[in-house]
């Protein structure tokens, strides 16, 4: 595996371990929120990534809050794709801002262009 968007379902609980606080986190998230399983799956990756560039071993409750806040961030961005008033207006001020994670987001959804 050459990095955490690779690893499959069976590898998550070996990688992304939980403690009890985090777990209870992501339940509500799933609960409030109505993300899917295949969403559940994708936070604990996000909050490995999230872990791993802040070089910690685990994905603390902060890493997972985080990674659930990105998560709810690209469904948004998803939804806003169909407004044209998104893409020219707000996306433009979204980039200017020089947030990578945003950045990232708006390009892997397919709202603005990679450059």
């Amino acid at each position: 595996m050459c990095c955490n968007s690779a690893m499959q379902s069976k590898d998550i609980p070996k990688y992304c371990k939980l403690d009890l606080i985090g777990e209870e986190l992501l339940r509500m998230a799933i609960t409030k929120v109505g993300l899917s399983a295949r969403a559940y799956d994708r936070i604990l990756k996000i909050a490995r990534t999230i872990a791993d560039l802040a070089c910690s071993t685990n994905a603390h409750p902060e890493r997972i809050s985080e990674a659930i806040q990105y998560r709810r961030l690209d469904r948004d961005l998803r939804q806003a794709q169909l407004s044209n008033s998104f893409r020219h207006d707000i996306a433009p001020m979204i980039l200017k801002q020089k947030n990578p994670a945003l950045s990232i987001l708006l390009i892997e959804s397919r709202i603005v262009p990679c450059r």
